[in-house]
């Protein structure tokens, strides 16, 4: 068997997904502004709920708006320009969970990880996971999770 190779590794969400979910809140959009001409005051927070998730999609796919970097050290994710760094260190495992019908990686930190315990602990009390990635990166949760497992188990060699 190969030796897993740590290379620095950047993955990206979906754009299709992320079109399609732009696609589906511009037609509610629209659907809330023919409510808003025909005289129906929900129209509005119909229009404004969609406008808004709308531009979280739009804001999402600009370049280094969402990503995944792994590398040597640990991982980074970036939501919304929002960057959080873990070092594989911080980390027990990652694992496949699920909240509604979403599959997602989940992860537990190790016991040395201090930081927002108290956080933590709700997080796993509500998914039974203290952490979790945010997108899949294009990948099945599965095969994203052993990726991440084999960076971690790499970087301890």
């Amino acid at each position: 068997m190969d030796e897993f190779q740590l290379v620095k590794r950047t993955l990206y969400p979906s754009k299709v997904k992320s079109l399609l979910f732009l696609l589906l809140t511009s037609v509610f959009v629209v659907i809330g502004i023919f409510m808003i001409l025909e005289g129906e005051g929900m129209g509005w927070i119909v229009t404004g709920f969609f406008g808004f998730g709308s531009l979280i999609f739009i804001v999402n796919m600009l370049p280094q708006a969402s990503y995944l970097k792994l590398d040597g050290v640990g991982f980074e994710t970036s939501s919304l320009f929002r960057k959080h760094k873990y070092n594989w260190d911080d980390i027990s495992h990652f694992g496949v969970g699920k909240i509604s019908n979403n599959t997602m990686v989940m992860f537990n930190f190790s016991s040395s990880y201090q930081k927002a315990r108290n956080a933590r602990k709700i997080a796993s009390m509500i998914s039974g996971a203290e952490g979790a990635l945010h997108d899949n990166f294009g990948m099945k949760a599965e095969e994203l999770a052993q990726l991440m497992n084999e960076y971690k188990r790499a970087s301890s060699q």
